[in-house]
């Protein structure tokens, strides 16, 4: 997930922890006509976006507003998570079959099989406040905005508990997983990587080198993609789990806050240049294509047949699969 200016712009966690983590407030874009929409829905503001089949989940000032896209032309709201029903401010959310997991002041789970009637089915009080969570074989691994790595297991939902913490440098924005490997994005020390082979004993391994800023992560079989704010974008070959290696370097001119990876596209959402799309067949050459810069994107989802925004502007957008794509524009600018 990518709730980037959410994340660290409206919730309010503290004046200690506010002054420690903020980011600059801003949008994602310019202004300009609405582009090749396919379907919209304004739901007053909106900041995080997923999509699982026909339903969508974006959050929005009152906690997350569920959207059945059934008839994509024609979005429309049918149900809600609020805040208020003891979440707290929710930093990001996101969704495997039937479950919802959303995190921030706290970890939940949440049944959505029912769109119109979402169920809270167990919460979790973490250290701190929640900036990154991913789930995988029965376990949670969540990323905390002051730092460290921690595992709880998902097999007892009436009891959530914790098993095991790794302790990191700084703050965590992103965590992915991939076979015995936890991925994540650290402010301080880029790109670190975590064993989690024994959920009960995790270990930092160490960051990788070259990968400062590193704020979003999109993986895509052997190659991890990270979006570096002001630094540009990264590709990574993960062959060798525990050793990254830098393939690509890319920097598009802005501030990338998200990386999402679809077959050999790669979509970003950038504070300055709105939505930008590259071609990446070619790891080693990027091309970049006509991107659409009318938008304000907060967050964007791809299932690889539609894109869909949480946009400062325009709320909920659905786009084709091929906006922004044009006459490739030369190769991205190297770093």
């Amino acid at each position: 997930m990518m709730g980037f200016v959410r994340r660290t712009t409206r919730i309010t966690i503290g004046a200690a922890l506010l002054a420690a983590t903020a980011l600059t407030v801003g949008g994602c874009g310019g202004s300009g006509d609405a582009g090749p929409e396919i379907g919209h829905l304004a739901l007053g503001a909106a900041y995080d976006v997923c999509v699982a089949g026909e339903t969508a989940f974006v959050s929005d000032d009152e906690g997350i507003a569920i959207l059945d896209i059934g008839d994509i032309a024609h979005p429309r709201r049918v149900g809600a998570i609020p805040e208020r029903d003891g979440l707290g401010p929710i930093a990001g959310f996101h969704t495997s079959g039937d479950t919802l997991f959303t995190y921030g002041e706290l970890f939940a789970i949440h049944d959505v099989s029912d769109p119109a009637a979402p169920r809270l089915l167990a919460r979790y009080h973490g250290r701190y406040f929640i900036g990154a969570a991913a789930t995988r074989d029965g376990h949670a691994y969540l990323g905390y905005l002051q730092g460290g790595l921690e595992v709880l297991d998902l097999r007892d939902a009436a009891g959530l508990r914790t098993v095991g913490f790794a302790q990191s440098p700084g703050r965590l924005s992103d965590v992915a997983v991939s076979g015995a490997y936890a991925y994540a994005a650290g402010d301080d020390a880029g790109l670190e990587i975590f064993d989690i082979a024994d959920p009960a004993d995790p270990r930092r391994l160490g960051a990788v080198a070259g990968t400062d800023g590193a704020r979003d992560i999109s993986l895509a079989g052997r190659l991890l993609y990270l979006g570096c704010r002001s630094h540009g974008v990264r590709i990574l070959d993960v062959s060798i789990p525990e050793h990254p290696v830098v393939t690509g370097v890319f920097d598009n001119g802005g501030v990338t806050c998200g990386v999402q990876a679809v077959g050999d596209r790669l979509f970003t959402v950038d504070r300055e240049q709105g939505i930008e799309v590259f071609d990446v067949e070619d790891a080693a050459h990027v091309h970049r294509l006509k991107g659409l810069e009318q938008y304000l994107p907060q967050d964007l989802f791809s299932d690889g047949n539609h894109v869909f925004l949480a946009d400062q502007g325009r709320d909920f957008v659905v786009l084709p699969m091929g906006a922004g794509e044009g006459a490739g524009v030369g190769d991205a600018s190297p770093h």
